[in-house]
């Protein structure tokens, strides 16, 4: 019996355990499918995500001012803002909240522009309910490779998404992983 008692321990013990062995964030490249029962319904809760470093911002208005220092965040409520010319932001208005009180208030942020270097791929991210996302790999300034994960509700926000950048002159991959940058 307590052999028993002791197996029955160290296995629940094991399997508690496992979460830890996997990646947060999995990504797998998979061409937009965009079905017609989604494209009714799609509107209703549309949000976009991020996953990645962003940039602290100085200031925001009335001009876009980069500041130095970088923070990773992890599924954050996200904005897609378009900048001057063919470039754009990925952008997170971070509230720290003690409360309910809002103690500090500040904004991060992420350039993409079709000059540089990135491998941009369509795809899903795994989880419990797999979303629709578009990754982003290129290299930071100091040379080190980041990864800029941008995920959606739905398909639909997903193919809007690849349209703009298609005309903002992206070049897009076809959802199959590349080595275009050397990674």
């Amino acid at each position: 019996m307590q052999a028993f008692i002791t197996v029955l321990l160290g296995g629940g013990f094991l399997i508690s355990i496992i979460p830890f062995f996997f990646p947060t964030t999995v990504f797998i490249p998979k061409a937009v499918e965009v079905t017609a029962g989604e494209a009714a319904t799609a509107r209703k809760g549309s949000a976009i995500f991020a996953t990645g470093r962003f940039l602290k911002m100085k200031k925001m208005a009335p001009k876009i001012e980069p500041g130095k220092r970088t923070q990773k965040f992890t599924n954050s409520v996200a904005n897609i803002i378009p900048l001057q010319g063919q470039s754009m932001m990925v952008y997170i208005h971070h509230v720290v909240r003690y409360n309910f009180i809002p103690i500090s208030k500040t904004h991060w942020g992420v350039f993409l522009a079709p000059g540089s270097e990135y491998e941009i791929q369509q795809g899903l991210k795994l989880g419990w309910t797999d979303r629709p996302a578009v990754e982003f790999r290129y290299r930071s300034k100091d040379n080190n490779p980041e990864t800029l994960l941008v995920t959606f509700n739905n398909s639909l926000d997903q193919a809007d998404f690849l349209n703009m950048l298609r005309e903002k002159g992206f070049r897009l991959g076809t959802g199959i992983r590349t080595s275009a940058i050397g990674y």
